[in-house]
């Protein structure tokens, strides 16, 4: 007996450079299609990151680049999809699907990737306090929080009492064809 692949919905606000959005495009691009069906909702679809998308992958364009204006009709569109999964890796967005978590279809799982080491992004933000403190309430709802080092998931657990069940370990991912493409050929001195 064959299982339906799992459907997982990425949110991103942009197709801005970001390294955040690139790692979120790099994991949705190398997901087994037998055991994954990934769709994408962006909150505005432009930025030069949009033809990593892979062809064929379901786009919802929100067409709202504000994040407090486009929650609801991100909320509207994840009860749509019905995905198995949300997955997220901007901070700011994080704390959104969280704290949306109750207006989400009942079975939906959110995995959040954390792309900064909260003890240091933390206190740049407008609100440093504020942060940390949804933090500290809403990420421990994540079904699971993705770290990119143990340095990072260590905190996670400490600062943020996230359960070591709920944290996952992925360091960045390297799309190594797309970075041999790019890099220019040596030039040797004569």
């Amino acid at each position: 007996m064959t299982h339906a692949p799992t459907r997982i919905l990425f949110v991103l606000p942009s197709f801005a450079g970001g390294g955040a959005e690139r790692v979120a495009l790099t994991l949705l691009a190398s997901l087994d299609p037998t055991s994954f069906s990934p769709a994408l909702a962006v909150l505005d679809n432009r930025g030069p990151l949009a033809d990593m998308v892979p062809e064929g992958t379901p786009v919802t364009d929100l067409e709202t680049p504000r994040l407090r204006r486009a929650l609801v009709p991100l909320v509207l569109a994840i009860r749509k999809a019905k995905p198995d999964i949300v997955f997220s890796t901007l901070g700011y967005v994080n704390l959104a699907l969280l704290a949306a978590q109750p207006f989400l279809p009942q079975c939906t799982r959110i995995v959040v990737r954390e792309a900064n080491m909260p003890s240091l992004s933390l206190p740049n933000t407008s609100h440093p306090a504020s942060f940390k403190t949804a933090h500290r309430f809403l990420y421990p709802r994540a079904d699971i929080v993705i770290c990119t080092s143990e340095q990072m998931a260590e905190e996670m657990g400490r600062d943020f009492t996230i359960l070591p069940a709920n944290i996952s370990l992925l360091p960045n991912p390297v799309d190594e064809v797309a970075v041999r493409r790019a890099a220019a050929p040596i030039e040797r001195a004569r």
